[in-house]
């Protein structure tokens, strides 16, 4: 998921999110913090939530034990910022 802007009339490029899938097979005795998870990132939606006259950012995310949904920020001088606003499920 790319955010794409333009900047003193360069466009630029920020990564929101990735997909990630595993090109090998996980095997039982690989550790986790070595084991690649399937994950899914997705732009679920853009508005103004919080009346301030700038859109947030509604993205999803899910991999194979939950999902959830974020609310972000962004600005090109401060880039994505976390709000409180979040619900998930899963391990």
């Amino acid at each position: 998921m790319l955010l794409r802007h333009v900047v003193r009339g360069q466009v630029l490029t920020v990564t929101l999110g990735a997909d990630v899938a595993p090109q090998t097979p996980v095997k039982a005795n690989d550790s986790m913090e070595t084991r690649p998870l399937a994950t899914l990132s997705r732009l679920a939606g853009i508005a103004d939530l919080n009346g301030d006259g700038r859109m947030e950012l509604i993205l999803y995310g899910a991999y194979y034990e939950g999902s959830s949904y974020t609310v972000n920020e962004w600005t090109p001088a401060r880039g994505l910022t976390a709000t409180p606003l979040e619900t998930g499920c899963g391990v």
